[in-house]
């Protein structure tokens, strides 16, 4: 409940401007820096990965992921719950749950495999 109340008060004073542009918003380098990554996963390149700020554009793309499954998980799980609108309600909501589910937690695997394959690949060079 206070996500939701932080969400919709606080969307144009903070949440609009510092996290979803400044913080998680993609740009033309992290469009590269995800091009390389792939590229040196592969091993078809030794290009180094260009300078990214807080967050790599691996970690911004879960985010998005993450802020755009949420709201699906919590209105489908209270549809569930309360057997709202009917059985093909649920059915649906219980499909459009799962598949949002199932994910989140696929990209929580592949950020936990891409922390544990190069653990510096999220750092800037300087350090």
């Amino acid at each position: 409940m206070v996500f939701t109340v932080y969400g919709v008060f606080g969307y144009r004073n903070y949440l609009r401007k510092e996290v979803l542009v400044n913080e998680i918003g993609l740009d033309q380098d992290d469009w590269q820096w995800l091009r390389i990554r792939l590229l040196l996963i592969l091993n078809r390149t030794k290009e180094p990965l260009p300078e990214q700020g807080s967050y790599n554009a691996g970690q911004k793309l879960f985010a998005l992921l993450v802020y755009m499954a949420l709201p699906v998980i919590a209105i489908t799980g209270i549809i569930m719950t309360f057997h709202l609108f009917g059985t093909a309600a649920v059915a649906w909501a219980m499909l459009l749950h799962f598949v949002a589910v199932g994910m989140v937690v696929s990209g929580l695997m592949v950020h936990a495999y891409m922390v544990q394959s190069s653990p510096r690949s999220g750092l800037p060079s300087s350090r």
